[in-house]
């Protein structure tokens, strides 16, 4: 009986030390980083779960070419495949469509002597893009380790084409835009937010209210 009432009386005692030990365990493995990973991703998993539950879907929509259509429908996409999947999408009323395909001749090809001709379908293609501004296509300069590739000829002289990989640029002509800006600036003029100088910086440009440095 003194020994069980020993071992009763020992017990918060020993839980003290237990939680302090945890305690002090746990204090020095997050101290020396060991727990960062895990709380990092407990963190973002209850970020997602929350995103999940109160946002409204995101308003961004990627159509994307996966092995299926490749072997499906061949490699590069014909351009009357191309023409009836854009005319699909512009059907459901985006604000803006980009086109990250390469364009510049028509596919298949068709080839007249010594030089390539406009197809029917590709003409086609070209009557379905130019006939909606909502379009923008895209064009890759010339680097040190290419020769680039140009926009679809259809285009010429339209203000549907943006490049990769920079913001702003200009041809010697007509200053240009990337691909992503066009996209956005299409889908912001819907909310009347357009592109305008910054009064307190003259190498800079204003997105409606926000200003942006170069």
């Amino acid at each position: 009986m003194a020994f069980r009432a020993g071992i009763a009386k020992s017990r918060p005692a020993l839980a003290c030390m237990i939680g302090l030990a945890v305690s002090f365990v746990l204090g020095s493995a997050r101290l020396l980083g060991l727990l960062t990973a895990s709380e990092l991703a407990l963190y973002d998993r209850n970020r997602t779960l929350a995103s999940l539950s109160s946002s409204p879907p995101p308003p961004i929509t990627l159509v994307l070419i996966n092995e299926a259509d490749i072997r499906r429908h061949g490699h590069p996409l014909r351009d009357e495949i191309l023409r009836v999947l854009i005319e699909t999408i512009l059907a459901a009323e985006p604000r803006a469509l980009a086109i990250d395909l390469y364009r510049d001749l028509p596919v298949p090809p068709i080839v007249e002597g010594d030089q390539a001709s406009d197809s029917p379908a590709y003409r086609m293609l070209g009557d379905t893009i130019t006939g909606d501004p909502r379009v923008v296509m895209i064009m890759k300069f010339p680097d040190p380790n290419s020769d680039g590739t140009p926009a679809p000829r259809f285009l010429k002289g339209t203000e549907q084409v943006g490049f990769s990989d920079l913001p702003v640029l200009s041809d010697g002509d007509t200053p240009l835009l990337s691909i992503s800006l066009q996209l956005a600036l299409r889908y912001l003029a819907k909310d009347g937010i357009y592109p305008a100088p910054d009064p307190n910086d003259p190498d800079g440009m204003m997105l409606g209210p926000v200003p942006l440095p170069p």
